[in-house]
């Protein structure tokens, strides 16, 4: 992972051009074979890049644990929503994994179903990124904490090809991207999401800690970049973001979301900075 720490808004603004550069100079050397990249903000740039299953205290986790849950939750789920879902019974998945030598092979079991659950506070082991890094920044901004001391956000930006295939050794994190074709809700489309899963195996497949993945720096994969912004360009970063609409309101469509867009325009943006 490289870490670039900016000073302004409009210092992220042109790195990302020279990220955008770097990438299509890769891309058109040779015909090389470079991912777009997705983005991902947080508004403390101390945290870590974590998935919620992590958040919730769960690390390392079974994916057999994990598709078990999901199965016990989809009838009542089901019935107090009136939503249906096709994904693989259990004894469907067995078969799965005598068929297959890795996890990766698309669709990815129950994956419509895993994305609903995300997006709806159930514990997940995806972490979701957007193909958009302005969204991003608004996740990284809109509830950062601007008078907190030398306070950060950090915006980060991932590319999984970087001119060859993935490789590995046999049993080492593995990080996927699941992409955005899936039947979800509708903030998933309007938030331009994708989302990642890292997997390894010893004696089964479990998920684990994209982090664990990031640390091996490879130079043709899995590519990081970290832009960290002070908290203090809060109102710069959400004021432009306004502008080209890009607010709560526009990413969830709700009415709890309606009134904290009117909240920041019009008790913050609107009045004079203290």
């Amino acid at each position: 992972m490289k870490t670039i720490e900016l000073s302004s808004w409009e210092e992220f603004q042109d790195e990302l051009k020279k990220l955008q550069d770097l990438l299509e100079k890769k891309r058109s050397k040779d015909g090389h074979h470079v991912s777009k990249p997705l983005f991902r903000g947080q508004s403390d740039q101390r945290w870590l890049l974590e998935s919620t299953l992590e958040r919730f205290g769960i690390h390392d986790f079974p994916f057999h644990n994990y598709y078990q849950a999901m199965w016990r939750s989809k009838a009542q789920i089901e019935t107090l929503t009136g939503k249906r879902w096709a994904i693989e019974s259990m004894s469907e998945i067995e078969q799965f994994f005598e068929s297959h030598e890795t996890l990766m092979v698309p669709p990815y079991p129950g994956y419509d179903f895993m994305v609903y659950l995300r997006h709806h506070g159930f514990p997940s082991p995806l972490v979701d990124w957007s193909s958009s890094p302005f969204i991003a920044s608004f996740f990284a901004f809109n509830s950062a904490k601007e008078k907190e001391e030398n306070g950060r956000v950090a915006i980060f930006a991932f590319c999984e090809f970087f001119g060859s295939g993935k490789f590995g050794m046999r049993g080492s994190p593995e990080i996927q991207s699941l992409g955005p074709f899936v039947t979800s809700h509708p903030r998933h489309f309007r938030q331009q999401s994708a989302y990642t899963l890292c997997i390894a195996k010893s004696k089964e497949w479990h998920y684990t800690s994209h982090e664990s993945a990031f640390m091996r720096n490879d130079l043709d994969q899995d590519l990081l970049w970290k832009f960290t912004i002070p908290t203090s360009e809060r109102r710069k970063a959400l004021e432009y973001l306004d502008l080209h609409n890009l607010n709560a309101y526009s990413l969830f469509d709700s009415e709890e979301s309606l009134m904290s867009t009117m909240a920041i325009r019009e008790l913050y943006l609107h009045l004079p900075s203290a």
